[in-house]
């Protein structure tokens, strides 16, 4: 079993394994439509952690955007970029997962990163154990909007022991500088 202890009643550490992978496909899902129906090269930051995020971006077209809830919206005034800078909090809903009963080690993923994706720095921090799963947590940057969507959908599919806890997107309008840093769980038995 994936990431989870043998224990004699499981089903709660299964059930929040579960929610975690959710959270993380809806975590990428609402990263990649917003990433793409709002250009990159206009997004200031957007952070989505957890079901819930941040957006800012210049422009004055609305959004309509199925997958997020906007919770507070601000409007102000900027220098640069048509004048409006748009600022919104929401939440995502989750996004029942689909499992393909792949499991990958941190090790492996680290090197599909470096070798095949060219991402040059990843970290790896100490393993963790809670709640009856034990998970290495992984952080890594992108600066590219190719890598960028290279990297969502490596995330999607790379298998059901790994999780994406949060990403953090920052750019400096007009000029394209992009900074997106992941942080992922790798689930791994105890």
């Amino acid at each position: 079993m994936i990431g989870v202890s043998d224990t004699s009643d499981n089903s709660e550490t299964l059930a929040l394994f579960d929610s975690y992978l959710n959270e993380s496909i809806a975590i990428l899902e609402s990263f990649e439509k917003l990433t793409t129906e709002i250009s990159v090269e206009n997004i200031f930051s957007l952070d989505i952690i957890g079901n819930s995020g941040t957006l800012e971006f210049a422009g004055t077209d609305s959004l309509n955007i199925t997958s997020i809830t906007s919770t507070n919206y601000v409007l102000e005034p900027i220098e640069c970029c048509g004048g409006v800078k748009q600022y919104i909090e929401f939440d995502i809903g989750y996004i029942a997962g689909m499992k393909n009963d792949i499991w990958i080690e941190s090790e492996e993923i680290v090197k599909q990163l470096e070798e095949t994706l060219q991402v040059e720095q990843v970290r790896i921090l100490e393993s963790i154990s809670d709640n009856n799963m034990v998970y290495t947590p992984l952080i890594f940057q992108v600066n590219t909007q190719e890598l960028l969507v290279k990297i969502t959908q490596y995330l999607k599919f790379i298998g059901d022991n790994v999780v994406t806890r949060k990403v953090v997107f920052t750019n400096t309008p007009p000029e394209t500088n992009i900074n997106t840093t992941f942080y992922i769980s790798v689930f791994e038995p105890l």
